[in-house]
């Protein structure tokens, strides 16, 4: 899919008899397809938008280094709210919890407004270890919101209290955020991406193929090839934005079926 136009280029059926029966490798297996025949369309791929697995990671390194590898933002949020909610779980640390939505909230912040830069996204990244202590103006720094009115708030809007320095909930909270590895992913999110409007499509293809009924090959592909039509008629395009489109992505929407924003009357 089109992470722009929010068309699909391509679909791939996979089996797992076709991976050695390895189900984690068939997401693997499938996007290594769809990316093979986009660019024998001579479409060129500068970016792919995906999950935080680790095989597709690999895989796109190895065998397409040209492309830029972004992860998809709403996963890798979801991700350190369940560290946080784990770390919440133990005696005296349930003000971990409190603060949870609010760092959540932060790192969307940061992914948004780094624009492009992973330098910026880790500056605003480590600005929420002074915000929790009540500290908003230090000597290399300053948070970016307006002056504060009253204690701060969670997300439901109950008063929280801020960290002491010296408690062990901050320094167990500071070790999460400050992670290695957690900090060398961040660089797949200075972009801001997130895959939406594919979970939105995933969703609408369970209409059509549930995954409680077993479909022959064939049943199955023409069942999808439904689905991605009725993503096509539910797009509602202006047609005059199909104008920007680059010559080779419209020949190559227009070789997998997709002539529904050329006029939609005839949906």
């Amino acid at each position: 899919m089109d992470s722009e136009i929010n068309q699909i280029l391509q679909i791939e059926n996979v089996d797992k008899h076709q991976v050695g029966l390895h189900s984690p490798n068939m997401e693997r297996e499938g996007m290594t397809k769809c990316l093979d025949f986009v660019i024998s369309k001579g479409i060129k791929v500068a970016e792919i938008i995906t999950d935080s697995s680790s095989s597709v990671a690999k895989t796109l390194e190895s065998k397409y280094p040209t492309v830029y590898h972004s992860r998809d933002i709403w996963h890798k949020a979801k991700k350190l709210k369940k560290a946080l909610a784990e770390a919440g779980k133990v005696r005296n640390m349930g003000k971990i919890n409190q603060w949870s939505g609010n760092i959540v909230n932060h790192f969307w912040f940061c992914c948004r407004t780094c624009k492009g830069s992973s330098v910026k996204l880790k500056e605003k990244w480590f600005t929420v270890l002074h915000h929790v202590r009540n500290d908003h103006d230090w000597l290399l720094g300053r948070c970016e919101h307006q002056a504060l009115n009253g204690p701060p708030t969670d997300n439901n809007g109950s008063n929280i209290s801020y960290f002491n320095p010296q408690e062990p909930a901050f320094k167990i909270l500071r070790k999460i955020l400050t992670d290695r590895a957690w900090l060398k992913s961040l660089d797949a999110y200075v972009k801001f991406r997130h895959t939406g409007m594919l979970e939105s499509f995933h969703s609408l293809l369970l209409s059509y193929c549930p995954k409680r009924t077993a479909y022959r090959d064939e049943a199955y592909l023409a069942r999808t090839q439904l689905a991605v039509l009725d993503h096509y008629a539910h797009c509602r395009y202006n047609c005059q934005r199909r104008t920007k489109i680059p010559p080779k992505v419209q020949k190559a929407i227009q070789e997998v079926g997709c002539d529904t924003c050329e006029n939609e009357e005839r949906i």
